[in-house]
């Protein structure tokens, strides 16, 4: 391993070779966007001593194309946490790394030499800090609270990618050779991307759903309704995009009284396609089916009105999620 603290010579990764990094909106200067860069065309590994960041205080609890994840909530809490403590640095050969602030549990901001890189775990998606109706959630807490116990001890080996449509760097990262991305989703705090490069983290994901860990459990506590994902067409007949309507999910009441649907999401495991169910009131063992394409509305059909296919034929992790953020019922299908 190389020394605490130092970059390493040595090309450990050379996928990433070529790529320029760039900050959207004006973010950042342009003397740490080269050095990064520079760090990438080297295909080198930064290795930054998490330990003395975390005590002196390292700021607290603070995908690509359609399903590409959007920007992540909750800033403004995330920079509040940053004021009250950062990262240590250590004056080392090339730009000083610090870890500044952990914003949620997919991503957290690096400074380059004082300028503020945005960095993004690929391959995974934890939950929003806020839902859709903007309520606040234990999941989006308790998921950047695992990763800050994960960024709090031990050597961080950072390899950035590519730049995503909102600026961010894409990077893999390890602490103590383990991936993080692997440990968010085996602790149930984070989502696996069916587009992802590494397969074994949607059966990982899967391991941890069945073991109810994380999101998957009881720590954020139940709703009291149940219900379940029971039947789905996710591969419309023939073209997918000529037969929206024909792409569907179908959600059963399993109690005994009646649910109503205003303010619950239906969403796959990326921040894009997340959808407002709308006020419905689903009856006691009643089903609905919940179209992609356009379509009249009945008390067993709903339309998103969307134009283009939601559900991946590939694979897909389809969720019912309530007003408070919770999971009440998922599928995995692939």
């Amino acid at each position: 391993m190389v020394p605490v603290g130092l970059y390493s010579d040595r090309v450990l990764e050379t996928r990433s070779r070529g790529h320029r990094i760039r900050r959207g909106g004006g973010r950042g200067g342009s003397g740490a966007r080269a050095r990064l860069a520079a760090v990438r065309l080297a295909a080198v590994r930064l290795s930054v001593n998490l330990g003395l960041a975390a005590a002196i205080g390292l700021a607290g609890c603070s995908s690509v194309g359609p399903r590409d994840t959007g920007p992540t909530t909750g800033d403004a809490d995330a920079d509040a946490a940053a004021e009250r403590g950062t990262g240590t640095s250590v004056e080392v050969r090339g730009p000083v790394v610090t870890v500044k602030r952990i914003i949620d549990g997919d991503s957290l901001e690096l400074l380059v030499d004082g300028e503020g890189v945005e960095v993004r775990l690929l391959g995974i998606n934890a939950p929003e800090l806020r839902t859709v109706g903007k309520v606040e959630t234990c999941t989006g807490r308790e998921a950047r609270q695992a990763l800050e116990t994960l960024l709090a001890d031990g050597t961080l080996s950072f390899y950035p990618g590519q730049n995503d449509r909102f600026g961010r760097v894409l990077a893999q990262m390890e602490v103590d050779g383990r991936s993080v991305a692997e440990s968010m989703v085996s602790q149930g705090w984070a989502l696996a991307l069916w587009s992802g490069e590494d397969p074994r983290l949607t059966e990982t994901m899967m391991a941890a759903a069945s073991n109810r860990l994380g999101l998957w459990g009881d720590t954020c506590g139940r709703t009291k309704v149940e219900l379940e994902i029971s039947d789905h067409q996710i591969d419309a007949p023939g073209n997918d995009e000529a037969n929206l309507d024909q792409e569907w999910v179908e959600i059963t009441n399993l109690t005994t009284s009646p649910v109503d649907l205003d303010q619950w999401t239906i969403a796959d495991e990326t921040t894009s396609n997340r959808f407002m169910i709308g006020s419905v009131a689903l009856g006691p063992s009643q089903s609905i089916r919940i179209h992609t394409g356009p379509g009249s509305a009945s008390d067993r059909d709903l339309y998103l009105n969307q134009d283009y296919p939601v559900w991946s034929n590939r694979g897909e992790t389809v969720l019912v999620v309530d007003p408070a953020g919770l999971v009440t019922a998922y599928l995995f299908i692939h």
